[in-house]
């Protein structure tokens, strides 16, 4: 018997790998995280095993946010930007850009000491930019020491970041699942578009993802990312937080007890076989 909670949010437009998967069709209880996974499964796979829970994931946006833990050179009252870099270059998706932004950012931490900046790459960015052979291993040691050795820089690589999400003031990632489990926090995302994918958002991102990435910040060159740093960041002129507060009541359920709501489903079934 096997039951499945998604380990990320589906947010790409790839039903195949998705929806037509042959261990989530024949799995005993799939516990879909949003309702847009959810009917993608009734309409594809008559959704016979298939349980409307919310993502538990996220419980931790319920969570009183004077428990929440970050590293302590970065709670120090200053503002707090994630740098969250995808893996994916030169791939299917295409969505990467740290090949094109890297030196920018780190430029940019040097440049606004009152502000602490985060490096919270996918684990999968140091193979494959080895891999591709645009940075050896050297180089992107180096890149990641220089950021975590800055008065106002920190590395961070470990698989807890809700916590982090909440106590900062801007996400600046082209990453996928990042720009759905970020929404909850009601911050501003500056959203990078690779100029090397040809209607990136149109061709990349479901109808579920597609309204989230649209109420962010949208960059397709430096130019962009510094209008929306100081508009967004310097002068915290967010302007789409209204759309993305209602976004929040239309894409998610159970926020802050869904891990509760899929225990319980759990413990009635085979408690009371």
């Amino acid at each position: 018997m096997s039951i499945f909670i998604n380990y990320s949010i589906n947010v790409v437009n790839n039903d195949e790998y998705h929806y037509k998967n042959l261990h989530l069709n024949t799995c005993y209880k799939l516990f879909a995280e949003t309702y847009y996974c959810y009917k993608k499964h009734i309409n594809i796979n008559n959704g016979f095993n298939t349980v409307l829970t919310g993502y538990s994931k996220l419980d931790d946006y319920k969570k009183d946010i004077k428990n929440c833990v970050i590293p302590k050179k970065i709670d120090n009252g200053k503002k707090i930007v994630i740098y969250a870099p995808h893996w994916s270059i030169r791939v299917d998706n295409n969505l990467a850009t740290f090949h094109l932004y890297h030196k920018y950012f780190f430029n940019l931490l040097k440049e606004n000491p009152n502000i602490n900046f985060v490096f919270k790459p996918h684990p999968d960015l140091r193979h494959r930019m080895i891999e591709s052979k645009i940075m050896d291993i050297e180089y992107y040691e180096n890149y990641i020491k220089e950021w975590d050795n800055s008065d106002n820089g920190i590395y961070i690589y470990d698989g807890e970041y809700i916590d982090l999400f909440r106590k900062s003031c801007c996400l600046i990632t082209d990453s996928g699942s990042f720009i759905a489990e970020y929404l909850p926090s009601e911050n501003p995302c500056i959203y990078l578009i690779n100029p090397e994918k040809e209607n990136l958002i149109e061709n990349t991102f479901n109808d579920f993802a597609k309204p989230i990435v649209n109420s962010y910040y949208l960059c397709y060159n430096e130019e962009d990312i510094n209008k929306y740093f100081n508009e967004v960041i310097i002068n915290e002129n967010d302007y789409m937080k209204d759309k993305r507060i209602n976004l929040i009541k239309d894409s998610f359920i159970n926020i802050g007890s869904a891990g509760k709501t899929i225990t319980e489903y759990l413990r009635n079934i085979f408690l009371n076989k």
